[in-house]
């Protein structure tokens, strides 16, 4: 009797619980999206000028100063401008559109790439930046690894999250070069 009651208690409980509850270990295996990060806010204020505080900024300023004048899209109150620099490289920046501050964009590591707002030097196709509006999350698609059995480049995915003042990498996936190999193509 204890034993059919415990099954009836069972299934009751499995019937009431929602079917979408994830585990702590499901969530550090899911990739991040943008839904994870959302922002409360899109800011709507007047237009500042962006803040123009080094010498690398200033040799961008005309770009900082026109998305500085523009709609946020990203984070709520920011402003992602993007330009090339070369066929193979993909330069940009943030502005905060109610301070106009200026902020270097994720995956900027040394003083050159510092000085140069460079976020990927190996921007082969299909490589590029998602981020939206309403949402704090980033992902940067670059780097050449090309997969012979698609026939074309699967750039590295890698996903940061925007605390306001810099990005944190959340997840770095990486597609290596003998992935034809492991495939099993010929």
């Amino acid at each position: 009797m204890l034993k059919f009651n415990l099954l009836k208690f069972a299934l009751v409980i499995a019937m009431f619980c929602p079917a979408n509850i994830e585990s702590v270990a499901q969530k550090k295996k899911r990739m991040p999206k943008f839904s994870d990060y959302l922002v409360t806010r899109i800011w709507q204020g007047k237009a500042v000028e962006a803040k123009i505080t080094n010498a690398a900024e200033k040799h961008y300023r005309t770009r900082f100063q026109e998305a500085a004048k523009k709609s946020p899209n990203f984070a709520g109150r920011y402003h992602v401008v993007l330009w090339g620099c070369g066929s193979e490289c993909i330069m940009g920046g943030i502005v905060d559109l109610k301070t106009g501050q200026v902020f270097l964009p994720p995956l900027v590591e040394t003083i050159e790439e510092q000085r140069n707002f460079s976020i990927c030097q190996s921007a082969y196709a299909p490589s590029r930046l998602e981020f939206r509006k309403n949402s704090r999350l980033m992902i940067v698609h670059c780097g050449l690894n090309f997969v012979m059995r698609l026939n074309e480049n699967v750039p590295d995915a890698q996903y940061f999250v925007w605390d306001s003042k810099q990005f944190r990498l959340l997840r770095r996936l990486h597609t290596p070069t003998g992935q034809d190999k492991l495939l099993g193509s010929p």
